[in-house]
């Protein structure tokens, strides 16, 4: 039997360090594999499945229409955003009631808006100009724009719109006005017949003689309650060949004449010159026969009025 006192001690093992454990695996995408994003497994209906889902006006649907897919969406989604941004960051917020002048100034700057209601400077279109009456009304309303902190642009964009606007109304205008024109002429042609160039030039004479040089053009121009000209009405017309043959008969017969009584007489005595020394010539003449009788009737027409 072995001495316990003198057996030899077996040397112990040292422990060994327990291995390492490996490291989970990376749970993400594994090399080599291709990236694809949820919304690549969307199906074609996603645009109406949002809608339904949201309850979504027909307005709304129609703008989810316009995007080909969801990362086009999402695109358009983050640029407003973005503009709205940095439309915030620019404009600030409107200045308080307690505000000093020099922080509305700054805040009118950064907008846009100038200092005061003459500093406005107008950027219109090629062609398209104030006249002097435009730019008094302009004074009027540029104080207003001023007060509502109406930038330059938009005012520029508004006045620009205006002068569109009225230069089509004025165009259009012109085309009525031609037109009832053409329409007027036809009505008193068939009314007057041959005698339409006489009455046209009995009332030009009446104007002429009637009225001041310097408003025989605006006399012309006369326009009715309804935008059109008065000239272009037949009634209006048929008055003024009333009225011009009522105050000088003659005028049908010797147009163009500042004394219608003696250029009838002088005419008168020719004819009959002619009965008494040409007889022949006068019964063959017919035109001749028709200006006897006109030239008698305007004689008695002007008597009748001297008399009157």
């Amino acid at each position: 039997m072995t001495d316990p006192q003198t057996a030899t001690e077996t040397p112990q093992e040292a422990p060994q360090e327990a291995p390492e454990t490996a490291a989970a695996p990376d749970q993400g995408t594994p090399e080599g594999s291709e990236f694809k994003p949820f919304y690549a497994a969307l199906p074609e209906t996603w645009r109406d499945d949002v809608v339904k889902g949201l309850k979504l006006d027909e307005g709304k649907q129609n703008v989810l229409g316009r995007y080909e897919s969801f990362p086009k969406l999402m695109e358009a989604f983050f640029h407003q955003r973005d503009k709205i941004a940095e439309g915030v960051k620019a404009s600030g917020s409107m200045p308080g009631e307690d505000a000093t002048e020099d922080q509305w100034n700054e805040w009118r700057e950064a907008n846009g808006i100038p200092a005061a209601p003459d500093k406005y400077e107008l950027e219109l279109s090629d062609g398209l100009v104030l006249d002097d009456a435009d730019k008094a009304i302009m004074e009027g309303v540029f104080p207003a724009a001023h007060k509502n902190n109406i930038p330059a642009q938009a005012m520029s964009e508004i006045v620009d719109a205006f002068l569109h606007a009225r230069e089509e109304e004025q165009t259009a205008m012109l085309q009525r006005h031609q037109l009832q024109e053409q329409e007027c002429k036809e009505v008193m042609r068939e009314k007057w017949g041959n005698d339409y160039q006489t009455n046209v030039n009995m009332i030009r004479g009446l104007i002429n003689k009637s009225f001041p040089e310097d408003v025989q053009e605006d006399i012309q121009n006369l326009m009715l309650r309804d935008g059109s000209m008065a000239f272009n009405n037949p009634a209006v017309v048929q008055a003024f060949a009333y009225i011009a043959r009522q105050l000088n008969p003659a005028g049908a017969v010797v147009p163009n004449t500042s004394n219608p009584g003696a250029a009838v007489d002088s005419e008168i005595k020719q004819i009959e010159a002619t009965m008494q020394n040409e007889p022949d010539k006068y019964w063959k003449d017919m035109a001749m026969q028709k200006r006897y009788e006109d030239l008698l009737e305007a004689r008695m027409a002007m008597q009748k009025r001297t008399a009157a």
